[in-house]
């Protein structure tokens, strides 16, 4: 068995893809995996199981459809891989420290620092961002709310699929993990 974290993209989210987590773990525990957890109600889940990470994919995506006629896209690290994760912090422990602003945005593949350069020939952006592998950490001086560079809009521009959480929510996961 090996411990995965899934984490669904835009799900209950301004009452929009509503999946009721304490339903889909129910129901992901009916279908063979293991030790289920969620954390808050924005998709956040964290499984035991035998299988890769696709053909996780394709069951949580199959019991969602079914139990609750949504399609979902998701993004699925194991335990290392978000432990990891947690270790590449990059933000600047003065200058980025309000851990309310950090937020990591998972990519659904691995991207080039050079297809990075789109957000700055565009001149829209003013976060400061760092690409790790399939990560992008983003610094959001101003908070979530009051910017353009999203998830969705970072997924528009380099092609993949991305889901973003903040950096408490990452870190409350990552202990999860690990107990």
């Amino acid at each position: 068995m090996k411990t995965y974290i899934v984490f669904l993209k835009g799900v209950n989210v301004g009452g929009h893809n509503r999946v009721k987590m304490d339903v889909l773990k129910k129901a992901l525990t009916e279908h063979q995996f293991e030790h289920v957890k969620t954390y808050i109600n924005s998709g956040n889940v964290i499984l035991q199981s035998v299988s890769d990470k696709e053909k996780i994919a394709e069951q949580v995506a199959h019991i969602i459809r079914v139990s609750f006629g949504v399609d979902v896209k998701m993004i699925i690290k194991t335990a290392d891989e978000l432990i990891d994760l947690t270790e590449r912090n990059p933000f600047n422990a003065e200058a980025e420290s309000d851990c309310a602003k950090r937020a990591v945005v998972m990519l659904s593949e691995r991207v080039e620092p050079g297809q990075l350069q789109i957000f700055k020939d565009e001149g829209k952006v003013n976060e400061n961002y760092y690409l790790s592998d399939d990560v992008l950490f983003v610094y959001y001086h101003n908070g979530f709310g009051n910017t353009k560079f999203t998830a969705d809009y970072i997924g528009r521009k380099l092609g993949v699929v991305t889901t973003a959480r903040n950096w408490n929510t990452i870190l409350k996961l990552r202990d999860m993990v690990r107990n």
